[in-house]
């Protein structure tokens, strides 16, 4: 097992379907979670995650997705906590 700190691009393109390589960043945190490696997440990335994910200039993705993103979908992985 290991630990994983992903940054908050690799976030933002798992979150966001009509990214590039959204498919490689989704797969990549499935991964790890299946492994049973560890991902950490730090306060500065989920703050990233957050305010570029929801701000209108950049992403424009409503609050309600990239708080379920982060909430249901991040933190349901056994191996994620906060560093």
């Amino acid at each position: 097992m290991a630990l994983f700190i992903p940054d908050a691009n690799i976030l933002l393109n798992a979150l966001r379907k009509d990214a590039p390589c959204h498919d490689d960043c989704r797969s990549w945190l499935r991964m790890r979670a299946r492994q049973g490696d560890s991902i950490g997440l730090t306060e500065v990335v989920e703050i990233a995650l957050l305010r570029i994910g929801t701000h209108p200039k950049l992403l424009a993705m409503p609050s309600s997705d990239v708080l379920a993103f982060w909430k249901e979908d991040l933190w349901s992985y056994k191996g994620v906590y906060e560093c």
